[in-house]
């Protein structure tokens, strides 16, 4: 899913790792045989797969190129148990933690959605419209009646009232 949503417009995703969030940016499908260097339609089994992902820290370079075997493990491993995806030399580590099982690094799929929001023009207008139809404005309060010939204030008052 992730290779086929790098692919597309429609899907981004946030990999949370170490309490920090990174940005899978593409992928490269690198061939396990040099002579299939050049060759096309090659299967998963032949490609190994590699992630590009973009990182906001200052102290780390802006793009990382990982294997997706690598981060599947980060993504399996279970507490106290972990791997730093940044310093993959330190290998897999351990957490000193009473905490055992889990692992809150995991990568989430976001997808574009289409719905524009709330067109404030079109609730302003509305607004607008209940108020002029909801209210009564008096523009010569001597000339308006009611049917019954009471003054519009009269009426008014009575709305009010009821």
């Amino acid at each position: 899913m992730l290779k086929k949503g790098l692919q597309g417009d429609n899907i981004t995703f946030i990999y949370h790792c170490q309490n920090h969030y990174f940005c899978p940016v593409g992928y490269e499908d690198v061939p396990l045989r040099a002579v299939n260097a050049y060759r096309t339609g090659l299967t998963q089994e032949e490609v190994e797969t590699w992630i590009l992902i973009g990182d906001t820290s200052r102290k780390h370079p802006g793009v990382h190129c990982k294997k997706w075997s690598d981060i599947s493990t980060d993504l399996n491993c279970q507490s106290p148990d972990f791997m730093d995806i940044r310093r993959l030399d330190r290998g897999m580590q351990k957490r000193k933690t009473k905490k055992v099982g889990g692992n809150l690094h995991c990568i989430m799929a976001f997808q574009r959605s289409h719905w524009q929001g709330v067109n404030m023009n079109i609730l302003r207008e509305r607004k607008r419209h209940n108020v002029v139809t909801n209210s009564h404005t008096l523009s010569d309060k001597d000339s308006v009646e009611t049917e019954d010939n009471e003054s519009f204030e009269e009426s008014m008052s009575s709305d009010v009232s009821s």
